[in-house]
Parts: C-alpha cells; structure tokens; sequence
C-alpha cells in the first residue's frame, strides 16, 4: 500500500509538472507504473492510459445485494415466457443420485437408444468437477415420482466424460453418458425404451425440456423453443427450472406415456445450465456429442422398438416426504443440487448464493442414509 501510494503521488506530480516525456521515457525502458488513489475511487493505469473508475464502498454493495430481492430479478425476464407444469413422469427420464465429497447431490438423466441398450445421457458437471474428481455413489432412478421407483433403480457402471470437460470445463462438452448395469437380468433401454440422440440438427426447434426439481415430488416439462445462444451453445425460455434439474434432457417430439422423442440437449454448458429459472442452456448437440456417445458404447443410436408393457411400480422402502417450495421468494440457483440440507438465503441474490427456494426441505437425506452412510440431515453441512 505504501508503495502504491508513493507511486501514485510520483505520477501526478509528474503530470502537473508537465514532466510527462520523463514519464513516457520510463514506459519506454520497461518500468511498471500502478497508480491509484484508493480513498477518492479513481483508478488509473499508466501503462494502459487514464481510466476513469469509482470504488464502491461497503455500504453501497450491501444495499445493492438489499434492492435486488428475487421478485426484482424475475421482473427482469423477457414477457411472455411460459411456465413448467408439473406431470406424472415418463419412463426414459428419471433423477440421478450421488455423492461428491461426502455430501449428496442430485441432478437429471435420461435413457438413450444405444446398441448396448444401457446408456443414460446428463450434464458432465453432475458427475464430474475438477475440484472433486468423479461423483460415486451413483444411481439413476428412471420415472421417480411420488415417492416411487416404477422401473426399479440402476446402478452406474462407467461414466464417459470429454477429455475438453476433464481438464478444463469446456461448456461446450458438458454433457456425460453413463453406462447402468443390469437389474434383474435386465438392461435398462429393454425396462423403459430410449429416447433417440439427435445430434447436427440446428438451434432452433420446438421442444419439451423436462427436470426435476429439488423441491417437489416429481418431474415438470415446459413446451418452449429453442434458440442460438452462442456458437456452441442453446438456449431455452421457461420458468420453474430449478436446482435439480441439471441434466434434464431437451426434448423434440415428446411423447410423456411412451417417453419416446429426440434428445437434442440437455440443461448443462453455459453457468452450468443457467443461474436463473427462466432461462436454461445446452451445449449443442454437433460432431464431439455424437462422437462421445459412441466412444461410450453408443454405436450408431438408431431407434429401437418402445417396450408395449410398462414394468411394476416398486414402492420404496425409505420413506421420503417431498414437500413443495412456496413460489414466491426464490432465489437465482445452481441447477445441480448439492447439499440435503441447505442454507435458506432470505435474498438469494448475490451469484454465491445458488441456493434453495426458503421452506422447502430436501427428501433424500434419508435415503442416502440408509443407502451410503451418509450422515443425517442435521449433521450435513450447509453450502
């Protein structure tokens, strides 16, 4: 600080006096000037030109994280967008259970037609983060709804990452296939069918994204558009896309009682997936998805007969309470949900705060209890 300081006073001296040719002369040989008058908020940088800035004190920050409360963030969304409605589920789409460092997370998943019949497609930072490696732990459940397991639950076997995503979180291959092994003698694509990848088919086109929240008791699905964000990345407008729903595939020509259509994304890539509900982002689904596919047993994923019979619904053993979150008050959120129990924010409005709508209470506490060891929902830390 006291160097700055000096520096600074250097400087204006220098260009008060006129000795400006002695300053540039200095630049010349290579010696680095900082300037900055940190109590009046100007900031300049010789070497780069006068630049004009004003610091923001600790009192203006605390009353702007006070003003943007979440009803003014949602104000801030384009009009017209429409909002998830809740259904009763279908069986290619399901939530994906693990655990990262210790604590419990969930995000979406969904079956994809594979020669090997047992792929699941979701977004590559639900199961992989450069900070804790690989997820474990992991275990889809297609259809959960209600507290019901209606095609059984899968255990993961391989997880297929790009190498890009793996070392340094390209948003532009955030996407995962995971290998499930057989349950019962069954594989999984026989159990629920598959939805068809599609990959080199454009930005835009109508669509059904589908998650599931972490603060109901079953899957939402939205009719929307899709539309170019950015090279290399989709876009989607629908509320009601909260923590949880990371993962969840974009689907053109949905059918919800066949759970057949055409993947062509999934909520992933850009802010990993997006920090506000209304607005949901995809990788695009080009030349590296299909190539990754097939490097994870895909084979060409040219469409295969729908099973006719749906599988018994199995009820849970662990009983799981899901209660829904009031509306009002949510906060801008992290799609892929990380801790059971999580820290309310009254704001939820600075980007570190990703956090769960205020009064909903997580559900699967008791089933990673019961299932991983993992520690009961008092003693879980809080995010």
């Amino acid at each position: 600080m006291r160097t700055t300081k000096n520096l600074s006073r250097t400087v204006r001296t220098a260009v008060r006096s006129g000795a400006v040719p002695a300053l540039a002369a200095a630049l010349a040989v290579g010696t680095l000037i900082v300037c900055g008058l940190i109590d009046g908020g100007l900031i300049a940088d010789a070497a780069d030109g006068t630049a004009d800035g004003l610091q923001v004190s600790a009192a203006a920050q605390r009353a702007a994280l006070a003003y943007w409360t979440a009803a003014r963030m949602s104000a801030t969304a384009p009009k017209g967008i429409p909002t998830a409605e809740r259904f009763g589920g279908a069986p290619t789409v399901g939530a994906l259970f693990s655990t990262t460092g210790g604590k419990g997370h969930f995000c979406t998943a969904s079956v994809v037609d594979s020669a090997a019949g047992d792929l699941v497609i979701t977004a590559a930072h639900c199961v992989y983060s450069k900070g804790g490696g690989y997820a474990a732990h992991l275990e889809y459940v297609p259809g959960y709804h209600d507290g019901t397991r209606p095609y059984g639950a899968w255990a993961v076997r391989k997880i297929t990452v790009a190498s890009g995503w793996r070392q340094s979180q390209n948003p532009n291959l955030d996407v995962a296939f995971l290998a499930v092994g057989p349950a019962r003698g069954a594989r999984i694509q026989a159990r629920t069918g598959g939805l068809t990848l599609g990959t080199g088919r454009g930005y835009a086109e109508p669509i059904e994204p589908v998650g599931y929240n972490n603060t109901d008791d079953g899957p939402v699905r939205c009719q929307t558009h899709s539309f170019k964000f950015r090279a290399g990345q989709l876009e989607f407008y629908c509320h009601d896309f909260w923590d949880g729903t990371s993962g969840g595939p974009w689907i053109a020509g949905f059918n919800a009682r066949t759970g057949t259509g055409t993947v062509i994304g999934v909520i992933a890539g850009y802010e990993q997936g997006g920090d506000y509900d209304w607005a949901s982002y995809s990788p695009y689904f080009g030349s590296a998805v299909r190539s990754l596919f097939q490097q994870a047993g895909g084979g060409s994923g040219a469409a295969k007969a729908q099973p006719k019979t749906r599988a018994r619904v199995v009820r849970q053993r662990a009983a799981i309470s899901l209660s829904a979150a009031p509306a009002a008050g949510r906060p801008r959120v992290r799609r892929c949900y990380r801790t059971f129990v999580p820290y309310i924010s009254p704001r939820g409005s600075a980007r570190s705060s990703r956090r769960t709508p205020s009064g909903s209470r997580k559900y699967m506490d008791v089933w990673l209890a019961s299932w991983y060891g993992t520690p009961a929902s008092s003693s879980l830390p809080r995010r």
